[in-house]
């Protein structure tokens, strides 16, 4: 019967000591989990983090090219509607200055003007000269629209241009999205 309960008491301490070392593991096993947790925190903290900042930076690049286009533009176009403006008066300055010319006295007129007035009268067509100033309006004006034109397609090239510069972000930005791979995090085996 010794050799029974002594058999028993080997065997309860062997189930003791079985317990107590799956505790341990248990034990070694959370503390080991634990680690692993805080550093999965670690690393999605700097995988967050360098997120923001590509995508960050990604957005004040667009917005730095979109800045720099509006000034741009709003510079060539204040250049346009200026010139515009003065064509428009040089045009009709040279008209009142026609008309002015047409309303003195003869005997207001210096030496020149005179000579003109008497070209003008001694014409058949007595508003040819007239005719003749609009149609070199005409070519001058031509010659301006022509230029405006030119500037206007400079512009839209530019436009395309920035355009692609911003498509160029915005694709960098989704192949860094789909080829953004998370960081692979070691197997998790708590009971090793």
């Amino acid at each position: 019967m010794q050799q029974t309960q002594q058999g028993n008491n080997y065997a309860l301490c062997c189930l003791k000591r079985a317990r107590i070392q799956q505790a341990s593991l248990y034990n070694v096993s959370l503390n080991k989990a634990k680690k692993r947790w805080v550093q999965l925190m670690g690393q999605s903290q700097d995988l967050i983090s360098k997120h923001n900042f590509r995508r960050e930076r990604k957005f004040n690049m667009a917005k730095k090219e979109i800045k720099q286009l509006k000034n741009y533009y709003n510079d060539q176009l204040s250049q346009i509607l200026i010139s515009i403006d003065e064509q428009l008066i040089k045009n009709n300055q040279n008209i009142q200055d026609f008309i002015k010319l047409e309303n003195k006295q003869i005997f207001e007129l210096n030496e020149k003007q005179v000579e003109k007035k008497i070209d003008l009268l001694s014409q058949k067509d007595k508003n040819i000269h007239l005719l003749e100033q609009q149609e070199k309006q005409n070519r001058l004006d031509y010659l301006f629209y022509q230029n405006i034109k030119s500037k206007l397609k400079y512009l839209i090239k530019h436009d395309l241009f920035c355009k692609q510069k911003l498509m160029k972000i915005l694709k960098e930005q989704q192949e860094n999205h789909i080829n953004q791979v998370l960081i692979p995090f070691p197997p998790c085996h708590i009971y090793k």
